[in-house]
C-alpha cells in the first residue's frame, strides 16, 4: 500500500509523556532513506528516554549451557575466550545472572586469583570439562550481595574467600560450603591467592601424606605458591623439611623467609627424569603426592620395584572439597513430567511429530492431540504404534481449537492434569494485503488468536493446578514480515504480544518465531516454496536448530514480570521470545540478496557482525597472503621446501607473530638474537606452539621452542618438520 506510517507507544499519558510526542514526530518527519536501509519506525518512550527497536543475536547452545535464565535477575560479565591457545582472544562476554538456589549465595568479586591451570586451560592444554567447570578463575574474594533461604553461615555484607570454577565474573555465585569468612586484618589480594594453594597443600601434605610431626618431607618447586604453602603447613605439624628450587635468587629467599637449609612424603610438581629421581627419595613405607600433570597427560611411566618397600604413589589435582562440580557448566537438559499430560493443538503434522518426539525425551509420557484432523488417524499409524512402542498414552481429540467447546472437551478427555500447553496451529490463505478477502484474513488469523484466547481460558477455568509451560508456534514473518502473508504474520504478531500478556498475570509462556526448516514441516514437504525461498538467499534450518530453541523458551517460560529489574526499560526485552533462521547465504549489502528483511533497520546489528567478519578477513588474508601461498606452493614442492629461502620465510613468519605476543612492531625483534635475550616466557611458548600447529601444520613441543637459539634456528626447526610430515605423506 506504500503508505509510511510509525508507532510511538508511551508508558503514560501523563504530561512528560505526551511531551515526547512532537520530539518522535519532528524526527519521523526528518528520517532520510538510506538505499539498502528503510527509515525507522518504531519508537517507545520509558522513564523519560526514547528507544528505537534492535534485534540482537545469541547462540543457542551458549544459552542453554548458561542454566535456567526463567529466573534472570541481571546480566554480568564473564571472562571467555574465543580461540583456545590465543591469549589474545579473551573477551568479556554479557551472562545471565540466575536467581539462588536455597544453599547458595552470591559474591561481588573484587579480585581474582590466576592459577598455572588457567594458563592450561587458555593455551587448550586442558579441554575436558570436568577439569574446566565453568570457566577460569578457581579461588577469588569479594562481598556477599545475596544469600539462599538455607545459608545461616553467612550474611549480606561478608567479606569472604571463595573456592571455585568460574571466578572471572563481575559476581560469582557458589555454594555456601565453598566460601569462608576472611579476616579483617586479610586484603581481597591476599584471600584471592590463598585457597587452591593452601588446598592443595593441606590435601596432599595431611589427608595424602598423612604428614606427622617427626616425619620428613621432599618439597619441589619450593618457591612457588603450592611450595611455601606446603613448607608453612609442614611446620605447623613440626616435620623435617627438604625443598628445591630452580635458581640461587630462591635459595636465598626460602633461606630468609623460612630458615630452611638446603624422606617420609615427596611433594612433586617436577616431570621426566626429575620425576623418577624425586620417586626414588621416598623412603620405605613413604607417599610420593604428585601433583604435576605432564606425566599424567603424557601417559609416563613409573619404575616399580620401588612399591616393594611398601611406598605410596598418590595422584593429586585438585582437592575436592574445595571445588564446586564440574557438571555445573555441562547444559543439564530440561525435564517434563511423567505424571501429568501436554494438550499439543496442530502437533500431528510434520513438525509436530518431530516435537512430540522431543518431548518424549525430555520425559513427557502423556499427550493430548487436539486436531481437525485427528479423527481420520487410525490407530495403525507408524506416529502411534511408535508413542506405543516408548511407553506412551496418546489421546486424539477430533476439534477445532477456534471451538471452546472444542478445547474444554480436549481438556476432560483425560483424568489426569494438564502440564502445559503446545499451540502450533496454522492456516495459511497467502494474497496480496490489497486483493486479500475479510474471509481470507479470519481464517488465518482467527487459529492463532481466538485457539489461544480459547486454550487460555479454558484451563483457568478447567484445572486449578497452573501450567508449567504455554508454549506458542510462532513465525519469523511477525518480526520482519512476509510477502502475501500480512494474515498469518498478524497472527504470529499475537501470539507474541500474548506471552507478555501471560507474563503479566504470572502465568508462564514463550514462544518461537521459526524460520524456513528444510527437512521437517510445511516446508519440507513443498518443494516449490523451499526453491523460491532458497533462491532468495534465505538461510534454511534444520530440525535439530528448532529443537534446541525449543528447549530454550521451555526453560524461559517463567516471565520476569514480579522480579526486580532495576529499570523499567528491561521491560521491552521478551527473554521469553527468540527468533531463529534470520540469517542469508549472501552478504545482506549483495545485489542479488533478496530476503525480505535486508533493509530493515532493526537488522543493523546484523550487518555490523557481516562488516566485523569481512574486515577480519580481509586483513587476515592480506597479511597472511605470502605464508598462505608459500605453504600452498612447498605442499607439492619439496625442492622449495628445503631452500635456505623457505627456513628464512618461516623464520620471519614466526617473529611476526611471536613479536604481536610480546606487544612489540615487527623491526624491534631481532630473529637471530637468542630467545633468552628476547623475554619468551612459558605462556607465550604455549601460544606459540599452537600458532605453529595450527597456521604452519608442524608438530612441535614447547621444549623445542624453548631450546631453539634463536627464532632463526626455530624457523630452519620447523621447516625440519614440514619435510618429514611432506614426506611421510609421499612415502
Amino acid at each position: 500500500m506504500s503508505i509510511d506510517f510509525a508507532t510511538l507507544e508511551l508508558d503514560s499519558l501523563e504530561s512528560a509523556g505526551l511531551k515526547s510526542v512532537p520530539m518522535v514526530l519532528e524526527e519521523f518527519q526528518r528520517r532520510i532513506g538510506e538505499p539498502d536501509i528503510t527509515p525507522d519506525a518504531e519508537w517507545a518512550v520509558v522513564d523519560g528516554k526514547m528507544l528505537i527497536s534492535r534485534y540482537h543475536f545469541i547462540r543457542v547452545a551458549n544459552e542453554l549451557k548458561a542454566g535456567d535464565s526463567s529466573h534472570e535477575t541481571g546480566v554480568v560479565l564473564k571472562l571467555e575466550q574465543e580461540k583456545l591457545g590465543l591469549a589474545d582472544t579473551l573477551f568479556w562476554k554479557p551472562s545471565i545472572e540466575t536467581a539462588l538456589a536455597d544453599d547458595e549465595v552470591r559474591v561481588e568479586v573484587r579480585a581474582v586469583g590466576l592459577n598455572f591451570k588457567d594458563v592450561l586451560i587458555s593455551s587448550g592444554a586442558i579441554v575436558e570439562p570436568s577439569s574446566i567447570g565453568r570457566g577460569m578463575g578457581y579461588e577469588c574474594s569479594g562481598v556477599i550481595t545475596a544469600v539462599g533461604p538455607l545459608v545461616t553461615k553467612h550474611c549480606i555484607g561478608d567479606r569472604v574467600i571463595v573456592s571455585g570454577t568460574g571466578g572471572f565474573f563481575a559476581t560469582s555465585v557458589q555454594r555456601s560450603q565453598h566460601v569462608w569468612k576472611m579476616p579483617d586484618s586479610m586484603t581481597f589480594e591476599e584471600g584471592a591467592t590463598f585457597p587452591v594453594v593452601y588446598f592443595a597443600a593441606i590435601y596432599s601434605l595431611l589427608d595424602c601424606g598423612h604428614l606427622v610431626k617427626g616425619m620428613s618431607v621432599l618439597i619441589h618447586s619450593a618457591a612457588g605458591g603450592v611450595g611455601i604453602a606446603a613448607i608453612q603447613i609442614a611446620k605447623m605439624v613440626g616435620a623435617e623439611i627438604y625443598c628445591t628450587v630452580s635458581n640461587e635468587e630462591k635459595i636465598q629467599f626460602l633461606m630468609t623467609e623460612f630458615g630452611i637449609p638446603r624422606v617420609d612424603v615427596v611433594l612433586n610438581s617436577l616431570a621426566g627424569e626429575m620425576l623418577h629421581a624425586s620417586w626414588k627419595c621416598v623412603a620405605e613405607f613413604g607417599t610420593f603426592i604428585e601433583i604435576g600433570r605432564r606425566d599424567f597427560v603424557g601417559q609416563g611411566t613409573l619404575a616399580m620395584e620401588l612399591f616393594e618397600s611398601n611406598r605410596t604413589f598418590v595422584g593429586c589435582s585438585s582437592p575436592p572439597s574445595g571445588l564446586a562440580s564440574a557438571t555445573e557448566a555441562i547444559h543439564k537438559p530440561h525435564r517434563l513430567r511423567d505424571d501429568a499430560a501436554y494438550l499439543f493443538v496442530g502437533g500431528l503434522g510434520g513438525l509436530g511429530r518431530s516435537v512430540t518426539t522431543f518431548l518424549i525425551e525430555k520425559g513427557a509420557r502423556h499427550f493430548i492431540f487436539l486436531s481437525r484432523t485427528a479423527g481420520d488417524m487410525s490407530d495403525d499409524d507408524p506416529f502411534v504404534c511408535e508413542l506405543e512402542a516408548q511407553d506412551c498414552v496418546a489421546t486424539r481429540v477430533s476439534g477445532d481449537v477456534n471451538n471452546y467447546d472444542d478445547v474444554v472437551k480436549a481438556i476432560r478427555t483425560v483424568a489426569m492434569p494438564i502440564a502445559g500447553v503446545l499451540q502450533a496451529s496454522m492456516v495459511l490463505r497467502d494474497n496480496s494485503l490489497v486483493d486479500m478477502s475479510w474471509d481470507q484474513w479470519v481464517t488465518a488469523t482467527k487459529p492463532k488468536i481466538q485457539g489461544t484466547w480459547n486454550l487460555h481460558n479454558a484451563l483457568l477455568r478447567e484445572q486449578a493446578e497452573p501450567l508449567d509451560l504455554f508454549f506458542l508456534f510462532s513465525s519469523a514473518g511477525a518480526m520482519t514480515g512476509q510477502w502475501g502473508q500480512a494474515n498469518y504474520n498478524a497472527g504470529s504478531t499475537f501470539l507474541d504480544a500474548f506471552v507478555s500478556y501471560r507474563h503479566s498475570l504470572g502465568l508462564p509462556a514463550s514462544v518461537v518465531n521459526i524460520g524456513v526448516i528444510g527437512d521437517v514441516g510445511y516446508v519440507s514437504k513443498n518443494s516449490e516454496v523451499l526453491d523460491t525461498l532458497r533462491a532468495t538467499s534465505q538461510y534454511i534450518m534444520g530440525e535439530s536448530a528448532l529443537l534446541d530453541s525449543i528447549e530454550l523458551m521451555l526453560k524461559r517460560s517463567v516471565g520476569t514480570a514480579n522480579t526486580p529489574q532495576g529499570s523499567a526499560l528491561r521491560s521491552y526485552v521478551q527473554r521469553s521470545q527468540i527468533g531463529i533462521g534470520m540469517r542469508s547465504l549472501l552478504p545482506i549489502t549483495s545485489p542479488a540478496n533478496r530476503t525480505n528483511w535486508r533493509k530493515d533497520p532493526r537488522m543493523l546489528v546484523y550487518r555490523n557482525l557481516e562488516a566485523a567478519d569481512a574486515a577480519a578477513a580481509g586483513s587476515s588474508a592480506s597479511s597472511d597472503e605470502e605464508l598462505t601461498q608459500f605453504l600452498r606452493d612447498v605442499a607439492s614442492n619439496m625442492t622449495m621446501l628445503k631452500s635456505a629461502e623457505s627456513a628464512a620465510l618461516i623464520a620471519r613468519e614466526v617473529g611476526k607473530t611471536l613479536a604481536g605476543y610480546l606487544m612489540r612492531s615487527d623491526d624491534e625483534l631481532d630473529i637471530g638474537a637468542p630467545l633468552s635475550s628476547v623475554g619468551i616466557d612459558s605462556l607465550i611458548s604455549i601460544e606459540l606452539r599452537n600458532w605453529i600447529r595450527r597456521r604452519l601444520g608442524a608438530d612441535i613441543t614447547v621444549l623445542e621452542i624453548v631450546r631453539a637459539e634463536s627464532v632463526e634456528h626455530l624457523g630452519e626447526k620447523i621447516q625440519g618438520k614440514l619435510v618429514e610430515k611432506y614426506l611421510a605423506r609421499a612415502g
